[in-house]
């Protein structure tokens, strides 16, 4: 019976292929790499580790010029197969406004929602403009800093 039981579980072995710059100093690791030159909007998955080390980022969405539709799954999905809990989104603004739209501010509400329901953290969400201008949800006090209350869970304003 035991045998039959570890034949259902898989393992995941995460292989780091390049060094990948650390966490602190996130919107210049962005426009580096080139999400503030994208002429489409896209959001990108950052994940790392508690030392703040990146582990991996991909792009879960791909829209037009003013929209996207973005999977909460596939969001989640980024910072749970490469082993962290802990992760920030990242999108553009191809028009070089980067104030936050109302499906902005929704689409963080339901990311951090589906990301204290797995007990992991929404460390940011930075969007990017063209010019590498960017805005912060946490350095402007839209989403508050990474402690978690008593029952677990961060919270957006």
């Amino acid at each position: 019976m035991s045998e039959q039981m570890n034949n259902r579980y898989a393992s995941v072995h995460l292989k780091i292929e390049k060094e990948m710059p650390s966490a602190t100093s996130m919107p210049n690791v962005l426009h580096t790499l080139g999400l503030s030159t994208q002429t489409q909007e896209v959001l990108w998955v950052i994940a790392y580790d508690s030392l703040q080390n990146i582990r991996t980022i991909v792009e879960v969405g791909r829209g037009n010029y003013h929209e996207m539709d973005v999977p909460i799954p596939a969001v989640m999905a980024v910072p749970l197969l490469a082993g962290c809990d802990r992760f920030e989104i990242a999108h553009n603004h191809p028009s070089g406004d980067v104030a936050p739209t109302v499906m902005d501010v929704d689409l963080t509400h339901k990311i951090l929602a589906a990301a204290n329901t797995c007990g992991m953290y929404l460390e940011d969400h930075i969007i990017m403009g063209p010019s590498g201008k960017f805005y912060s949800f946490l350095d402007s006090g839209r989403l508050a800093p990474g402690r978690r209350s008593s029952a677990g869970h961060r919270r957006a304003s």
